[in-house]
């Protein structure tokens, strides 16, 4: 998959922006706070539907407008077609070669895509809830289905969450009240769960390998699908799944009504990221921790190629300034000339050797070729 056309229009700093990209490897070159990150994030934006550095509209569009758009022309096995979306402050509209899609969220991961960020050394050393982003970044790419999971399970859990929470206003039925809610959350989380576990599977050997390229150590690293549901395993059935999921909530029901709020379910589970037998999170070194998280992206990439057949657009934001020479050079080596890649740094790339590369200066909200 190629990104050959962008057209922003009052997105974050770039009033009207317009620009021609290499089918390989495009680098943005540009002081702090000039616009690299957001053009980045606009292609971002343009796959997932949601910016990952914000949850807000309002935070995207320029200051002092009312909407912007973003545009990609993409190029898929020899087809070109143009993806846009609209963007106001309450909602979002997309449209695929020029025709309105309804629900929007119906072209999440038309353009797929791979972002590689300083943020991400959260997935390491941050919260469960950075793990569960990545997983679930990686389901919007390879199936819209389980897209439609996802946001159906966070409004079905925010409505049981809210019975829970007013619990008195319900006179003593809240159980009853809150039953075709467990229902409903058991039948969408156990598609959650089944489906995240199965994908740790496969992206932990992946993940394996692409930790020594990286490193050159033989540290054996190991990923780990962690739930409350103890029971579990990769083998697991999905009524299998249910019924333990179904048999916790009951289990539970006492303590969630005293605690006012749902215990079980696919928003509480983890990833367990281990080194030589330690958790990572806790005792690797920032810079084992950095070759983690870049061990994470790159065995995403590489899943959402084996299950979709598309080679996914790779996003690097300024990841290499907190690399060694040599961790630097093996992440290159394995990410860039595979695909289309853009990078975003502060200054030129000095190990750049790979053919059909352009390079472009961000300057003041506007994006530039080098040389004009």
């Amino acid at each position: 998959m190629v990104i050959k056309e962008l057209k922003l229009r009052n997105f974050r700093n770039y009033t009207n922006l317009e620009l021609e990209f290499s089918p390989k490897t495009n680098i943005i070159i540009g002081r702090n706070a000039q616009g690299k990150t957001n053009l980045l994030e606009s292609i971002y934006f343009l796959s997932h539907l949601k910016s990952h550095k914000t949850n807000k509209n309002s935070h995207i569009i320029s200051r002092g407008e009312t909407a912007a758009t973003a545009e990609v022309l993409i190029s898929n096995n020899h087809q070109d077609g143009w993806l846009s979306v609209l963007l106001t402050e309450k909602q979002k509209t997309a449209k695929i070669g020029g025709r309105a899609i309804h629900p929007s969220k119906k072209a999440k991961g038309v353009l797929k895509c791979t972002l590689f960020s300083p943020d991400d050394l959260q997935l390491v050393k941050g919260e469960p809830s950075s793990r569960r982003s990545y997983l679930d970044e990686i389901a919007e790419m390879v199936d819209p289905s389980l897209a439609y999971i996802l946001g159906r399970y966070s409004r079905v859990l925010s409505q049981r969450n809210a019975v829970l929470k007013k619990q008195e206003k319900y006179r003593g039925g809240a159980v009853k009240v809150l039953q075709p809610w467990t229902e409903e959350l058991v039948k969408l989380g156990s598609q959650i769960t089944r489906w995240r576990m199965l994908a740790v599977e496969e992206i932990k050997e992946e993940f394996s390998r692409e930790y020594l390229r990286i490193s050159k150590e033989e540290s054996h690293p190991q990923l780990e699908y962690i739930s409350p549901l103890g029971s579990l395993k990769p083998t697991s059935t999905l009524k299998e799944i249910e019924e333990i999921m179904r048999e916790s909530l009951e289990r539970r029901r006492g303590e969630e009504f005293h605690r006012r709020t749902t215990l079980v379910g696919p928003h509480r589970d983890d990833i367990k990221i281990t080194l030589l037998g330690w958790e990572a999170r806790y005792q690797a070194s920032q810079g084992e921790q950095r070759s983690l998280s870049l061990s994470m992206r790159i065995a995403q990439k590489h899943f959402i190629q084996k299950k979709t057949g598309v080679s996914p657009v790779v996003l690097l934001d300024d990841v290499f300034s907190e690399l060694d020479l040599a961790r630097r050079k093996n992440v290159m080596e394995t990410i860039i000339g595979e695909g289309q890649a853009f990078l975003t740094t502060v200054e030129p790339l000095r190990l750049i050797d790979f053919e059909g590369y352009r390079t472009f200066i961000a300057r003041g909200g506007k994006v530039e070729p080098e040389g004009t």
